[in-house]
């Protein structure tokens, strides 16, 4: 019992320093412009690679993945409320030099969009204790991964085209969009799917037994 309290406090600890450290080296390349001018696929690559490392991760380490099934499905969507930084494609695309119009109004109010439904769904609609509110929370979901989707599909397509105009998205401050929130959001959009599949909703309103789900 101490063992498995111990683990308990263990693992959001190792996550929160993990997290900690990816946002340091993901600051410290933006800052240094380590990444100027580097293959166009660079950035959509990467956004895969990681959220597949992720899902990994979350998948094959027990504890990890026992905690991921304990947090509240509230706080997962609540996370989301982050994506207003999408702003910052807006008044990006408003400046000289700054990204294309059309990502900045894909990627942007998409972002903006997810946002404002995450807080509404999560006051309004969570915990997901009906199927009408379970169906709530699948189609945001969905809508959600598809805007992360299209919005890292428009930046690659612009830069395949051989447009030097996304070459801010490789540099500080733009960089910790797609290098850190997107892959880790999109990772919290296929965690909730997961629970979604094995049933694992709420376990914040009951003690959820997860000992047979690892």
């Amino acid at each position: 019992m101490l063992s498995q309290s111990t683990e308990d406090r263990t693992t959001p600890r190792v996550v929160a320093i993990s997290l900690l450290l990816w946002f340091l080296g993901v600051a410290a390349a933006g800052h240094a412009g380590v990444l100027i001018g580097s293959p166009a696929p660079l950035v959509g690559g990467y956004v895969v690679g990681t959220t597949l490392l992720l899902c990994a991760l979350g998948l094959t380490i027990p504890p990890l993945r026992v905690w991921l099934l304990s947090l509240e499905l509230r706080f997962l969507v609540l996370l989301h409320f982050v994506r207003f930084i999408g702003i910052a494609f807006l008044v990006s695309s408003a400046t000289e030099g700054g990204l294309p119009a059309i990502f900045a109004e894909r990627a942007g109010y998409g972002d903006i969009f997810a946002a404002i439904t995450a807080l509404a769904l999560a006051v309004g609609f969570l915990p997901a204790t009906s199927q009408f509110r379970r169906g709530l929370l699948l189609s945001w979901n969905v809508v959600g991964v598809v805007d992360l989707l299209q919005a890292v599909g428009t930046g690659v397509a612009i830069q395949l085209s051989g447009s030097s105009a996304m070459a801010s998205i490789v540099t500080a401050p733009l960089m910790y969009i797609p290098f850190y929130f997107v892959p880790l959001l999109m990772f919290i959009h296929l965690v909730i799917f997961y629970r979604l599949a094995i049933n694992a909703l709420e376990p914040e309103g009951a003690q959820l037994n997860l000992s047979d789900k690892v």
